[in-house]
């Protein structure tokens, strides 16, 4: 079975800046800039130590947010499922397929 795993794209290529509750980003090939909220800049730092696919990344996660599930909200996991996929539409992660 294979399972997604998601990879920051070249380190280099980034230029982000904190702005209070908000991150800038600029995307250097693009000449793009992204305004990103939690939890998409801490998508970002994991990734920045290598590849992780969705279990890995919750656990990062976890350690510095709490992530409290409860039936009247939405499933933490379905956040940062959404916000990778927004990454990814926006070139500044790679999803790629691993056994």
């Amino acid at each position: 079975m294979t399972h997604p795993v998601f990879a920051k794209i070249d380190h280099d290529a980034l230029l982000r800046v904190r702005l209070d509750s908000l991150e800038a980003v600029y995307h250097r090939r693009s000449g793009m800039t992204h305004l990103l909220v939690d939890p998409a800049p801490a998508l970002l730092d994991i990734l920045q130590t290598g590849d992780a696919d969705m279990a890995q990344i919750m656990t990062s996660l976890a350690s510095d947010y709490e992530m409290i599930s409860d039936e009247s909200e939405t499933a933490p996991d379905t956040i940062v499922a959404a916000r990778l996929a927004e990454l990814c539409e926006l070139g500044l992660i790679s999803r790629k397929l691993s056994n």
